[in-house]
């Protein structure tokens, strides 16, 4: 019986197992990298976006929600957009908001996915590696207690 080959059969079986493991915990987080929501408002005074806070005043917030129109954006974004602007001008407006609003929010998601990437690097890779550098070396030690081939 080889002790050394069963061991390291085991702690082969065991390393893919938890390393498929480490992926499928991680496979939403990098598919979808959270990104926490962000709204923004138009006022036509100034011809800005700013950031929106809710309105505590329900009157308030049903008035604002009338004027507006609320846009969704992809990766968390959302920009409400007054109602009475013309087509174009409204159509302008949500391509001047992609521009500088989402297409630096892209950026954001893809540096969050690589963190994620390197994280689940770190966390697939490293307990087989250390348990494997523990074995190599309780192997190693418990070799020196064998016995002396008699020749």
């Amino acid at each position: 019986m080889n002790i050394k080959r069963g061991l390291f059969r085991l702690w082969l079986v065991l390393s893919i197992a938890w390393i498929a493991f480490m992926g499928y915990d991680f496979y939403d987080r990098i598919k979808s990298p959270y990104i926490p929501l962000q709204e923004y408002r138009y006022v036509p005074e100034t011809k800005k976006f700013i950031p929106h806070v809710d309105e505590t005043d329900p009157m308030k917030w049903m008035d604002f929600t009338r004027t507006r129109d609320r846009v969704e954006f992809p990766i968390n974004v959302i920009a409400y957009i007054p109602s009475e602007l013309p087509g174009e001008d409204a159509h302008a407006l949500r391509r001047r908001f992609h521009a500088e609003f989402v297409v630096p929010r892209e950026t954001e998601v893809s540096t969050k996915r690589r963190e994620y990437i390197l994280e689940l690097v770190h966390a697939a890779f490293w307990p087989p590696v250390a348990v494997f550098l523990i074995g190599a070396a309780l192997v190693w030690a418990f070799s020196g207690f064998a016995r002396a081939k008699v020749e």
